[in-house]
């Protein structure tokens, strides 16, 4: 899945992710999440990555996207 990611100061991004079998694009939208941004691009099929999103897997195998508990500027750093 292809996201376009808002990262505040650091300007909006391209994110690949494989989370399209957990996930529909809409349910995204608005929705904050953690990130990787200081990796190198990647490409994969002609798209570049600009960033990598966090998740984690329950004992179902289902993943869940690493989010804060409490709304957060957009490009806050994790400490």
């Amino acid at each position: 899945m292809e996201l376009t990611v808002d990262f505040g100061p650091l300007g909006k991004k391209s994110v690949l992710s494989g989370i399209k079998p957990w996930y529909k694009p809409e349910e995204l939208i608005g929705v904050q999440a953690v990130f990787i941004v200081n990796l190198p691009t990647k490409t994969v099929k002609d798209k570049t990555s600009e960033a990598m999103i966090l998740a984690s897997e329950n004992r179902k195998s289902d993943v869940i996207l690493i989010s804060p508990c409490r709304k957060l500027p957009n490009g806050a750093k994790v400490h």
